[in-house]
């Protein structure tokens, strides 16, 4: 999974994507006109409970390939369309996290001018929908052009697409998302592939300083320079500053368990002697089709799942209580994966 990173200077993002990924403090990532690349392991404390119960000779969490993008803003129309041609990495992002800045520093002057998040907020977005709008009405143009140049299937394909491409542009110009339309299955596969940047799900997070609270809805709150000081400490050090900065538990877990929340992600889980994993999938994913993320042959060769709860895995005592309880459960193609199933794939090929 990637999720890509973005803000105005000075927000805080680069301090994100190094408090996510485990980076360290020197060096400036997502500045100098380049994009960084970093992966973060997702923290599990359910994976944890299963490696001390099995003492797996292997352990394997989900991880997140993060991208820390230049900041946005105070560009001129030219460096805006070259922005958006940078932007291309993001497009095969799965979410987006929009950094937005809460906290007082006088050596970091606000990019606005004042600290305002929601203003913040709202320019971000409008250089999202900027870059998708360049791409779309490229690819209007391109369409208008080829048409009368094509016969057949390759014709009618262009036709359906133009009226797609069209509500597009029309939404992106009266500032709204791609998100906001609504399309039939074969007419978003038709989309698909120019993976508008604001048809994906987004998370904002507002970056405090102390004493301050999140102002915009839905938002996360993380006193992100506090917490990348706080990293660098001794465990023994950090659990005390953070207690004197009231600091309940990190950011970080925020940040990624939001992603999950916004992609529509659930986690299930295998467990064994080899090996205890965590296999994130998206929500309604059915089991046959989580067989295929542990192994084609296993997909291929599906008889049924065994299935516990992880919580009726903790209140039972491990799978032997699970079954005296009748937490045991058999499960066919069709079973729809909850967050934390602990499943056993049978399979035969």
């Amino acid at each position: 999974m990637k999720v890509g990173i973005v803000g105005l200077p000075f927000s805080g993002k680069s301090s994100l994507f190094r408090l996510l990924t485990g980076g360290q403090s020197e060096g400036r990532p997502g500045r100098a006109g380049r994009v960084s690349q970093r992966q973060a392991i997702v923290a599990d404390p359910r994976v944890d409970r299963l490696v001390a119960d099995y003492k797996p000779r292997k352990t394997t969490l989900a991880t997140i390939d993060f991208l820390d993008f230049p900041p946005l803003g105070n560009r001129s129309e030219g460096q805006k369309r070259s922005f958006a041609e940078l932007l291309t990495p993001a497009r095969d992002s799965q979410a987006l996290v929009v950094m937005v800045r809460n906290f007082e520093n006088a050596a970091l002057p606000p990019a606005g001018g004042a600290i305002d998040p929601a203003a913040e907020l709202a320019e971000v977005i409008d250089e999202l929908r900027l870059a998708d709008l360049e791409v779309a009405t490229n690819r209007r143009e391109k369409i208008i052009a080829q048409i009368p140049k094509k016969r057949g299937q390759d014709r009618k394909a262009l036709e359906t697409e133009q009226p797609l491409i069209e509500q597009v542009v029309i939404a992106l110009e009266e500032g709204r998302d791609v998100s906001d339309l609504k399309f039939q299955a074969d007419e978003e596969k038709i989309l698909r592939g120019y993976q508008f940047l604001s048809a994906k799900p987004r998370l904002v997070v507002e970056n405090l300083s102390e004493g301050r609270e999140c102002t915009i809805p839905v938002s996360i709150g993380g006193m992100v320079a506090i917490e990348s000081d706080l990293a660098e400490l001794e465990e023994e050090d950090r659990a005390t500053f953070a207690e004197e900065f009231g600091l309940e538990g990190s950011c970080v877990d925020a940040v990624i368990g939001g992603i999950y929340e916004r992609s529509g992600l659930v986690s299930f889980l295998t467990a064994g002697d080899p090996e205890v994993r965590a296999w994130p999938v998206p929500r309604g994913t059915v089991a046959v089709t989580a067989a295929g993320e542990v192994h084609s042959d296993i997909e291929r060769g599906f008889i049924r799942a065994e299935v516990v709860s992880y919580d009726d895995y903790v209140t039972d005592g491990g799978i032997p209580g699970a079954r005296e309880k009748g937490h045991f459960r058999l499960e066919g193609k069709e079973y729809v994966v909850a967050d934390g199933d602990i499943i056993n794939f049978l399979f035969k090929v």
